[in-house]
């Protein structure tokens, strides 16, 4: 798709807009993240989860 923006991670992509905390919805874009399995959490939401 013309113009469409992605991230790429360890053979993984998501547009831009997809590019959220699998628990509190939050953008990520430009932000640090974790990943659990398949999800990608925001550091606080990681925190709670992983603890």
């Amino acid at each position: 798709i013309g113009g469409t923006r992605f991230i790429s991670f360890e053979d993984r992509n998501w547009h831009n807009d997809c590019f959220m905390c699998a628990e509190c919805r939050t953008s990520l874009v430009g932000k640090g993240f974790i990943t659990d399995g398949s999800d990608i959490l925001c550091p606080e939401c990681a925190k709670q989860r992983l603890m």
